[in-house]
């Protein structure tokens, strides 16, 4: 399996298991952009149908099964939320100030107005006085 994080992940969980320290604030921020689709083949016949009668408004996209397989090898589940990379689960900690940023994507690369990232000013609001 390849790993997404390049290392990261396995390298900060090797050298910092258990790291939670009683005495230290904990705050993570994650947005709650979209949740992350499963393959399976019948979603693999979805997608390729050409048959409107067969689509459904609840059908997953390309995109929910990209982000799933991303989350997988994160956390080892497809269908959670997070923020188009990170799923929640990854990116919260128990004890921890776990803020939920709805509808915020990952990156700038690729975020518009509709689709804000953690960095777009009224998201920034929701998130940085809790750093000071």
């Amino acid at each position: 399996m390849i790993d997404q994080t390049r290392g990261i992940l396995s390298n900060v969980t090797a050298s910092a298991p258990g790291a939670y320290h009683e005495d230290v604030e904990y705050i993570c921020v994650n947005g709650h952009y979209n949740k992350g689709q499963d393959i399976t083949l019948d979603i693999l016949r979805s997608l390729v149908s050409n048959n409107d009668e067969e689509s459904s408004d609840n059908a997953a996209t390309i995109q929910d099964i990209v982000v799933g397989l991303g989350y997988k090898q994160a956390c080892g589940e497809a269908e959670v939320w997070g923020d188009g990379i990170t799923p929640e689960v990854c990116g919260s900690l128990e004890g921890a100030m776990n803020v939920v940023l709805p509808g915020v994507y990952h990156s700038p690369l690729g975020a518009a107005e509709n689709r804000p990232w953690y960095g777009s000013e009224p998201v920034l609001d929701q998130w940085a006085h809790h750093l000071v």
